[in-house]
């Protein structure tokens, strides 16, 4: 917590109540982007539906306001940088119950983003499980020295404050295994992002013909065929 106050101030604390209604007891569910939200849709309603939490959504990019809240109508939306005292009112506003870190990061230091550490201080503070869903390892270093310092201080506390981590494959657990996380802590799930794939719209293309048709539409200025590659929807 004391790294994050050595920050420039950077977004101030923002706080949309959105449809949320006052509450004792609050999931914070912090996602970095809308992907990493789109891919816990599904869970997060069946989970709070058997607890009776409250859900504030949180991110380190203030502008995802809008999309976040219109997928959950019902939510508070929270961002800043991680300062103690912004993280104290959050914590004063909505009691964290539970902490869910959706996908990234797993470890500290490890992702283009950065996760504020004094959220997870907050939630060890308040005796609340933290849990990583879908967890995922981008494999990058710290981008600044002042997150080098982060990870080389606090990176195995960080782990070992993680009560279940849900990770996408047998290498990222391998990974956090090594990184001082327990065993009966770790459970490897697959990506849940691809629960989200909906079925393709109209009959399939049929084998060879689709090459064809490619081939003769769309002709790039160099006479080869242009591929459009998108998601993995």
């Amino acid at each position: 917590s004391a790294v994050s106050e050595l920050r420039s101030p950077g977004n101030a604390l923002c706080i949309h109540q959105g449809g949320a209604r006052p509450g004792n007891n609050w999931l914070w569910v912090y996602c970095t982007s809308f992907g990493e939200l789109q891919a816990l849709s599904h869970l997060i309603p069946r989970y709070l539906s058997d607890r009776g939490y409250g859900l504030l959504l949180l991110s380190n990019h203030p502008h995802y306001v809008e999309s976040y809240l219109q997928k959950f109508p019902d939510a508070a939306f929270a961002s800043c940088d991680g300062q103690h005292p912004c993280v104290q009112t959050l914590a004063r506003a909505f009691p964290i119950a539970e902490l869910w870190i959706g996908e990234v990061p797993c470890m500290l230091g490890d992702a283009p983003c950065r996760f504020p550490y004094s959220y997870l201080h907050a939630a060890k503070k308040a005796g609340a499980r933290v849990s990583v869903i879908n967890g995922w390892l981008y494999g990058e270093r710290p981008v600044a020295r002042l997150d080098l310092l982060e990870q080389r201080m606090l990176g195995r506390a960080y782990v070992n404050a993680i009560d279940l981590c849900f990770a996408q494959t047998d290498g990222v657990a391998q990974t956090l295994l090594g990184a001082g996380m327990s065993e009966d802590r770790l459970h490897v799930t697959g990506s849940l992002k691809f629960d989200q794939m909906a079925p393709a719209h109209g009959a399939p293309p049929k084998s060879g013909s689709w090459w064809e048709a490619l081939k003769s539409k769309s002709r790039a200025p160099d006479g080869g065929p242009t591929i459009v590659a998108g998601c993995v929807t």
